[in-house]
């Protein structure tokens, strides 16, 4: 939901989508990335989603399975900042935490 009542919020988006990842909690209690976003070679790729004042935007998660009970929230870029969604609790596998090679774009 934009709140602002007088500005529209401009969502990063590549090639149609959003650009909004999902992240978790570690067993440490760390945010972590559970999903990677690939930059495109394509600089026409690129532009933003408006939500223009006092407007909302839906999207869907994936949700999914495994043995490890967490948070996990959504990251979502804009023009200004980055914005995190409410949390939500989800089982995950372990295993889908990002190593620091694959949470860098290409």
């Amino acid at each position: 939901m934009n709140l602002n009542k007088e500005d529209s919020l401009l969502l990063s988006a590549q090639d149609g989508s959003v650009i909004m990842t999902c992240e978790a909690k570690n067993e440490n209690g760390e945010w972590q990335p559970i999903e990677a976003w690939h930059d495109s070679w394509f600089g026409n790729s690129y532009h933003y989603c408006i939500v223009p004042p006092m407007q909302a935007a839906y999207t869907k998660m994936i949700r999914y399975g495994g043995e490890f009970k967490t948070l996990c929230r959504l990251s979502l870029s804009t023009n200004r900042t980055v914005i995190y969604s409410n949390e939500i609790y989800l089982s995950i596998n372990p295993s889908q935490f990002l190593v620091d090679e694959e949470k860098t774009t290409d």
